[in-house]
């Protein structure tokens, strides 16, 4: 019973579904929240992690690469997004080790550059 307006309500709401192995309906709750508001970064990154999740990796990937291409450089959403790709080729299918040590060493490479403010 959601007000449909509400979209940190929905993130919330995707958050405690994903924890529960529910990606489908986190997935819902997402794209519904990115309807509001199609910039928000950290909505993005948590839709790429439900479709990993449900083991759509290429749609994962995308919504990755768009957090990367377009969040600002010293976010913590874009961050997230790089460390996300990193996994995705280490795991989940993937299993691409020389595509996993470029993404995390650019992942690592921003942090060592103070590109993420949580560290």
């Amino acid at each position: 019973g959601l007000d449909p307006k509400y979209r940190d309500a929905r993130f919330n709401k995707a958050s405690v579904l994903m924890a529960a192995g529910d990606y489908a309906q986190a997935k819902r709750e997402l794209a519904a929240a990115l309807e509001l508001d199609p910039d928000d970064y950290a909505a993005l990154v948590a839709l790429g992690v439900a479709h990993r999740g449900l083991g759509e990796h290429k749609r994962a990937r995308a919504k990755w690469d768009t957090v990367v291409k377009r969040a600002p450089r010293r976010s913590r959403a874009r961050g997230d997004a790089l460390y996300n790709l990193a996994v995705l080729a280490m795991d989940f299918g993937e299993r691409d080790p020389a595509q996993a040590r470029t993404a995390l060493d650019r992942y690592l490479s921003e942090l060592e550059r103070g590109a993420h403010p949580w560290f």
